[in-house]
C-alpha cells in the first residue's frame, strides 16, 4: 500500500507542476520543473508488477533490452550556452535562450529541410541541421553498435 500511495503521490505532484507552469506561462518558454527523488525505471516497474498483484521476476519477467540507436541514457535538460532562471514558485525554473524562434522562421525552416529531403541531399540536411540545432552531432553513425559508442556506458547501467 505505501507503494501505491508514493507512486501515486509523485504523478499528483508531477501533475501539479504542469499545471502551474501552464499558468505561470506566456507562450514559448521551456520550463525545468524540480520532480523531488528520481525513479529507476527497473524501480517503478516492480511496483507496477506488485500493485497489479504479481511476483516481479517470477509471475512477470522484466526483460532489459538496452538502448536502441538514438535513445539516450541521461537527457540533458540544458545545453551549453543556456542558463535557467527562478520564477514565483520554488520548483518551477524556466530556461533562458538566447530568444525564442517564431512560427513563421520555424516554418522556413521546415520548408528548407523539406526541399533537401525531396532532392535526397542527406549531406544538405545535416548541414542545414547544424545552422538550426548547434548542438546537432552529425557524426554519430548509428549502425555501430551502442556499447562499441559509448563503453561507459555499461558501466551506469550496471548501478
Amino acid at each position: 500500500m505505501a507503494q501505491e500511495q508514493c507512486f501515486s503521490s509523485q504523478k499528483s505532484e508531477a501533475c501539479s507542476l504542469i499545471l502551474q507552469a501552464g499558468a505561470i506561462g506566456e507562450g514559448g518558454e521551456i520550463f525545468i520543473l524540480k520532480m523531488g527523488i528520481p525513479v529507476r525505471i527497473s524501480d517503478m516497474a516492480r511496483d507496477m508488477i506488485s500493485m497489479s498483484g504479481f511476483r516481479p521476476g517470477e509471475e512477470i519477467e522484466i526483460r532489459y533490452s538496452g538502448l536502441r540507436p538514438g535513445e539516450k541514457l541521461y537527457e540533458e535538460l540544458i545545453t551549453e550556452g543556456e542558463e535557467i532562471r527562478k520564477t514565483g514558485h520554488e520548483d518551477i525554473m524556466v530556461l533562458a535562450t538566447d530568444g525564442h524562434r517564431s512560427m513563421d522562421e520555424m516554418n522556413r525552416h521546415l520548408d528548407r529541410l523539406a526541399e533537401l529531403g525531396r532532392a535526397g541531399d542527406g549531406a544538405g540536411i545535416k548541414e542545414y541541421l547544424r545552422v538550426v540545432v548547434p548542438e546537432y552531432c552529425p557524426e554519430t553513425d548509428f549502425s555501430t553498435p551502442h556499447h562499441q559508442r559509448f563503453p561507459n556506458d555499461k558501466q551506469r547501467l550496471s548501478g
